[in-house]
């Protein structure tokens, strides 16, 4: 009768094994994100999903006598379930949540994704590790299936792992508590809803005024993925932006010290720049704004762009529809295999660059936008990278280089280089915490889930940003623009110093929502960071506010902050209240305050 016991020995037996398996899972997903500096909290918030695929093994390991499967099928199961789990547990080490729940905000649909794509994503964010901690509990599961012998009763079996599932689904509940009444307003904040980029007709945007004040032979904007303010050199000497000055010549250059990114995103930061719109204003405005080709082709010149990426992604394809390109050239038309991450090589895209440089007669708007910083770093080229440099982002960081002295050449062979007004920015800087080792893809992938697509660190918030004065410019708006060094200034005002330079005016009740470089940037101006708004949604969110050398940042992690800017690092000076001033800009402007809201909201599910 010992098997009618409600606990009988093959019941007790049963459960131990699950329970077994439901640990050593989660072992496994700790495992797979302990740098993230939240692998406990992304456990227990997806603690569901560990225990269904815990349970899901359990089942199939200890259910396939009883059920007849052939070893065929049993072992199919498996692999299907590893390939699922690999897939959740990828995604929960690179941006914190899994793939099913990460998906939907993807700026690709499923349409568009390829085999290619898939084995891009592989090469760069798969490794060891994660293989291992997806192997790990089927592995230990099969010794345990082994050792416990094949059980004679399904109802044992279900019983258990339903025994097991209710009393692990109450360990995540344990020590959380309500929120704090001081931020239950924010909780009740709206989200923002996000709405894709579109094509839009900005015809009548904006009208040509007198003569231009200086038009330049050569425009280049160089938007340089991932490059922030504290990249170094290659070679370690000094940092990414003291070298592209001196590559590109020294005189003329401008090294703004005090410049903060528009979103730690490129889908958010790239229309900023291209538009002067700030990332908490609308989508319907963003699609309103002028585009720099726009301004650049009123005034007769030629305009291209070249991209490493491909423009499909987050919709850029179609956000630029109507922007009268003269030529693109992307990862979608190259035709050159993808070599890091959705990217391929810089060399071609510098190339294509350089090549219209010394073809053209035109004159020249050139929009160039490179991969290569962006984790886990280009680090293969056709450019002949040292063997002397063998961690990941120093072996990134030369393309970069070797790829603007190719620019360089080339206006210098032409004639172009000292009428040419040059733009260096990073689109957002990237987390700097050991990069310049020879980390393996697994660990880079910690920096992004720990801090970039999440948060505001120094390294992600400030990104470098340079600017050459074309020979043309007259003294005083060069004297400004060298008196701007120290002042905060953002990408949001590229568009408005090209509209200063060529003389264009918006119409309507259109503005800008930064300041031309060519003009003195106001102290008391404040710069609004986001990493979601009307036109990209995120599981988290983050916001950052900067006025001088103030910085305000929240996160779900941490809340709010106060922080002083101490050239690219950040000094903590305590938790924000509402009555700290960059709190109480936040605190009032409607669309800060729902962002504020996403951020306690996901705190809550943090605690």
């Amino acid at each position: 009768m010992q098997s009618g016991r409600i606990f009988s020995r093959e019941f007790l037996r049963e459960s131990g094994l699950a329970l077994a398996l439901v640990v050593i899972t989660t072992a496994s997903v700790l495992y797979a994100v302990r740098a993230s500096g939240e692998a406990i909290a992304i456990v227990r918030l997806n603690f569901v999903l560990v225990l269904v695929w815990s349970l899901a093994v359990y089942l199939v390991l200890r259910l396939r006598a009883l059920s007849r499967l052939n070893g065929v099928a049993m072992s199919l199961g498996l692999v299907l379930l590893a390939g699922f789990f690999l897939l959740e547990i990828a995604s929960l080490n690179f941006f914190g949540v899994p793939f099913h729940v990460v998906f939907p905000y993807l700026p690709v649909t499923a349409g568009e994704l390829s085999p290619a794509i898939f084995v891009a994503w592989g090469k760069a964010y798969l490794s060891a590790g994660l293989v291992l901690a997806t192997l790990a509990p089927i592995a230990a599961g099969l010794l345990l299936s082994r050792s416990a012998g094949a059980s004679e009763n399904r109802r044992t079996v279900a019983a258990a792992a339903l025994a097991v599932g209710l009393l692990a689904l109450a360990i995540p509940a344990l020590g959380v508590g309500a929120p704090r009444a001081s931020v239950s307003a924010l909780l009740d904040e709206p989200p923002i809803p996000a709405s894709p980029l579109h094509a839009a007709d900005r015809s009548g945007a904006f009208s040509i005024l007198t003569r231009p004040i200086a038009m330049p032979e050569t425009i280049i904007l160089i938007v340089m993925e991932s490059a922030g303010r504290l990249v170094p050199s290659s070679d370690g000497l000094m940092s990414l932006a003291e070298k592209l000055v001196q590559i590109g010549g020294e005189r003329g250059w401008i090294r703004f010290d005090n410049a903060v990114t528009g979103s730690n995103a490129s889908d958010i930061a790239i229309p900023t720049i291209l538009t002067g719109t700030g990332p908490h204003e609308g989508i319907g405005k963003l699609h309103k704004m002028p585009l720099l080709f726009s301004l650049a082709s009123s005034r007769g010149y030629r305009t291209a762009l070249y991209s490493s990426s491909s423009l499909r992604w987050a919709h850029f394809d179609r956000y630029l529809e109507n922007a009268g390109i003269d030529e693109i050239f992307d990862a979608g038309n190259a035709g050159h295999p993808l070599v890091n991450e959705l990217g391929i090589d810089d060399y071609f895209t510098f190339e294509a660059a350089a090549g219209a440089i010394r073809e053209s007669r035109d004159r020249l708007f050139l929009a160039i936008y490179p991969n290569g910083l962006h984790v886990p770093f280009q680090r293969q080229s056709r450019f002949p990278i040292p063997s002397t440099l063998e961690a990941p982002r120093q072996r990134a960081t030369f393309v970069e280089e070797a790829g603007f002295e190719m620019l360089v050449h080339a206006l210098k062979d032409v004639g172009r280089l000292d009428d040419a007004l040059i733009i260096i920015i990073g689109d957002h800087g990237e987390v700097e915490r050991g990069q310049m080792q020879a980390d393996p893809p697994a660990k880079l992938q910690s920096f992004v889930a720990a801090a970039r697509l999440q948060s505001f660190s120094a390294g992600v918030l400030s990104p470098v940003f340079l600017m050459k004065v074309p020979s043309s410019v007259p003294a005083d708006l060069a004297r400004a623009a060298e008196g701007n060094a120290e002042r905060l200034v953002s990408g949001v005002d590229i568009a408005p110093t090209l509209a200063h330079l060529l003389v264009t005016s918006l119409t309507g009740d259109l503005r800008y929502g930064g300041f031309s470089l060519f003009s003195p940037i106001p102290g008391d101006r404040i710069v609004v960071s986001l990493a979601t708004n009307e036109w990209r949604a995120w599981p988290r969110s983050a916001l950052a506010l900067s006025r001088g050398r103030d910085r305000l940042l929240c996160d779900a992690s941490n809340l709010c902050g106060n922080h002083i800017d101490m050239r690219g690092l950040l000094e903590s000076h305590g938790p924000a209240s509402p009555a700290d001033p960059l709190m109480a800009v936040a605190m009032s402007d409607p669309t800060l305050r729902r962002v504020l809201g996403a951020i306690y909201r996901q705190h809550a599910g943090l605690r």
